[in-house]
């Protein structure tokens, strides 16, 4: 069940990796459902909601809830950058701005020593080029553990048991940051640097690491399929 707040902050990557899983995919636009708490994997989408806006819409009040939950039953949430910083909230975290203002762009993030024992860096790689596109934080919730660091951003990416949290689009694609440059150039929110400039310089890096990005997705969602084999009863998977 993917959670999206706009049709903009769409998918990319992350359907294909999501069918190649075998997961059959639901969306809900701006929308939460009962149901949502039952579904083997539970995946909410940025948007473009501040601190203070967020902590006043009745949608995501809804979506928290929902991700308090999940974390009860233990069931596998993947959270990307709004969804990320709500899954914090839901542990027990809060989130801050960023002191160094807006970010967009592509930038590295590194695992940390417990990151590199985690699905989504496991193996030679030591780093993710990934897109940025946030004015907020996430502070790390209790008994999560960090993933990952960026110059930015000392917290960019978390797992709390079954539940990753990302600050980082992995799932955009060439064709959804170009989008999203636009609606930038729209709100004049770029990180002090222009629409052009970042269309010339981190465009094509987006697409030289795109293949990259696609491993990490697949290995993420491994470790969920793996989870959720290991919690199924003989006659279907775990009640909650």
């Amino acid at each position: 069940m993917v959670i999206q707040d706009e049709l903009s902050l769409g998918l990319g990557l992350l359907e294909p990796a999501l069918l190649k899983a075998r997961f059959s995919v639901e969306r809900r636009i701006h929308g939460v459902e009962a149901e949502d708490a039952h579904a083997d994997l539970l995946v909410v989408l940025g948007g473009s909601l501040t601190t203070p806006e967020a902590e006043q819409s009745v949608f995501l009040t809804r979506v928290r809830n929902l991700l308090e939950r999940r974390l009860a039953d233990a069931r596998p949430v993947l959270g990307i950058c709004l969804g990320a910083q709500l899954l914090s909230l839901a542990g027990g975290g809060r989130i801050p701005r960023n002191r160094a203002g807006p970010l967009l762009g592509i930038a590295p993030v590194v695992p940390t020593a417990e990151g590199r024992m985690d699905s989504l860096f496991r193996g030679p790689l030591q780093r993710l080029d990934v897109v940025h596109w946030h004015e907020d934080v996430f502070e790390l919730p209790p008994r999560s553990v960090r993933l990952a660091s960026s110059r930015a951003c000392a917290n960019e990416a978390f797992r709390l048991g079954n539940a990753w949290g990302l600050l980082f689009h992995l799932q955009a694609d060439f064709e959804q940051f170009n989008r999203w440059l636009q609606l930038a150039a729209a709100t004049g929110k770029t990180g002090g640097r222009t629409v052009e400039e970042i269309r010339s310089y981190d465009l094509w890096r987006l697409r030289a690491v795109q293949r990259r990005n696609e491993q990490a997705l697949d290995r993420l969602l491994g470790e969920v399929v793996r989870t959720l084999k290991a919690n199924e009863l003989p006659d279907g998977p775990t009640p909650a």
